[in-house]
Order: C-alpha cells, then structure tokens, then sequence
C-alpha cells in the first residue's frame, strides 16, 4: 500500500444503513480497504449496532437501528479489518 493511501480515512454511517437494513454496505467499504489501503475506516455511530426493542418505528433513534436481531452486526463486518 502506498504512504499516500495510509493519510486517508473512510468513515460509514450506521444510520443510513439501518435505514435500509443493509449490513453488506459496510462489508464492501471493508473490502474496498482490503484492496487501496486506507489508514482508517471508522463508523458512525457504534451505539446503533443493535437492534431497536419492539422493532423499527419512526422517529429515528440515536441507541438503536432497525437491522434485524443480528447484533453487532457492523461491528462484525469492521472487525474484519486490519489496516
């Protein structure tokens, strides 16, 4: 990987994911890390990984998110990557 690529950053935001209930977003910025190598990949924000009790509902909330009881589901999918 070249120096160049080790002062770059990537950051995903859990919030719009959930929304959509898509973990395989965050998976493909992993591997897109895997390949340019990027000194950071991050997330926003650790604290929705989980799943809101009784289920999605509006308003949106800042603790939970509407992926289905599969937790830490992104966690998971950044924990595969090691710069």
């Amino acid at each position: 990987m070249s120096r160049e690529a080790k002062l770059v950053g990537a950051g995903f935001v859990v919030a719009l994911a959930a929304a959509y209930g898509k973990v395989d977003d965050a998976e493909r910025l992993v591997r897109f890390g895997r390949s340019k190598g990027p000194g950071r990949l991050s997330m926003w924000s650790a604290t929705r990984d989980k799943p809101r009790p009784g289920g999605a509902r509006n308003p949106a909330s800042a603790t939970f998110s509407s992926i289905p009881p599969n937790e830490p589901a992104f966690t998971r999918a950044f924990g595969a990557y090691r710069s």
